[in-house]
């Protein structure tokens, strides 16, 4: 994507969150997956992914921040998913961080406001 259309700043990272594919229910396990990010911003964050993720797919997200206790907790939609073609295997995913309740956004934005 171009800087130009972007809202927020990115920030280089490199640590580790985990998207939760498929819900687990009652009678089956469902499916999380460890994804080292690329870039986070107020925003979102960007992924590299084992598997390609279903465009506009709202999903659970935990994030981990270098020197932060506690992970985040968030509702994501899927923006953008596509081979990652900068010498990586699987995908490379682009999330728009929801704002939803029960969740941690708002501390999520609170602590990139000062980055």
């Amino acid at each position: 994507m171009e800087e130009k259309h972007r809202n927020h700043i990115r920030i280089k990272m490199h640590t580790r969150v985990f998207v939760e594919v498929i819900a687990a229910t009652d009678t089956s396990e469902g499916l999380l997956l460890q994804c080292e990010v690329v870039e986070v911003s107020y925003g979102g964050f960007s992924v590299n992914i084992e598997r390609e993720l279903i465009v506009g797919a709202i999903l659970s997200v935990c994030a981990e921040l270098p020197a932060v206790e506690e992970p985040f907790y968030m509702a994501a939609e899927v923006k953008w998913c596509r081979p990652n073609e900068h010498g990586g295997s699987g995908w490379l995913a682009g999330f728009k961080l929801l704002k939803s309740s029960d969740t941690d956004i708002e501390s999520w934005r609170r602590l990139l406001e000062h980055v």
